[in-house]
């Protein structure tokens, strides 16, 4: 069961329950819901809990395969007696660990998107990520779908978006946003005589913009700013 490797893992690593709430910025009391069963974390919850167990996302969702080893060498590894230790490549080359979800963020008329999981997760180089002044806590990958932004991303295309808070009225660029239930990569522009963001398409011939404001702002949200892709689709 989920709940009975949660509570496991942490145990092995010999951490409380108070150390995983801090990891995953959660409270105490929902780590004690996730070990019980009566919860479970989704979205960034989940990927700051693997983080945190040092383990795999998917481990803890499906049990297939096994946490990383505690040991500073691999059990694939024959320890020799003058090998102190095994670093990750991650380690040595100094690779930052991004999340991709598989919110599919609609580039057309929007993607209905009941789950958020960890899709799985890219090692990027840290010092690329510091160009757009990010880390793997702030950096996150997310999968274009659709052709309305063409020319600029395509279907299949997968982005890095910056996650950070940002001030409203954001600046004018390409965003990850969320209206209602649908998720969109739209570029946005704010319309100070509309009171509100005007939502526009690159793909101006197929796809009109449109004006989000007044109460449609109650069920609007900026997730990030698109920075650069990371894949790029080859149609």
């Amino acid at each position: 069961m989920k709940s009975q490797r949660i509570l496991e893992r942490r145990k092995e690593l010999g951490l409380t329950q108070l150390d995983v709430a801090k990891g995953a910025r959660v409270s105490k009391q929902a780590v004690s819901k996730w070990e019980k069963g009566d919860a479970f974390p989704k979205g960034e919850s989940l990927f700051l809990l693997a983080k945190v167990l040092k383990c795999d996302a998917k481990w803890i969702l499906s049990g297939h395969g096994s946490p990383e080893a505690i040991s500073n060498v691999p059990d694939n590894v024959t320890e020799i007696s003058n090998v102190k230790s095994v670093r990750n490549l991650s380690q040595i080359e100094k690779m930052c660990a991004v999340p991709v979800y598989n919110v599919y963020a609609s580039c057309g008329f929007g993607t209905l998107n009941d789950a958020e999981f960890q899709l799985r997760t890219e090692f990027l180089p840290c010092e690329w990520l510091k160009r757009f002044g990010l880390t793997e806590e702030t950096a996150r990958i997310i999968i274009c779908h659709g052709d309305s932004m063409e020319n600029t991303l395509s279907d299949s295309d997968e982005v890095l978006v910056d996650i950070r808070e940002l001030e409203h009225p954001v600046k004018h660029g390409v965003y990850v946003v969320r209206i209602g239930k649908h998720v969109y990569i739209k570029r946005l522009k704010y319309d100070i005589m509309a009171e509100g963001y005007e939502v526009i398409s690159d793909n101006k011939e197929e796809y009109e913009p449109f004006i989000v404001n007044e109460d449609k702002l109650q069920e609007f949200a900026v997730i990030g700013k698109v920075v650069t892709t990371v894949m790029k689709a080859v149609i």
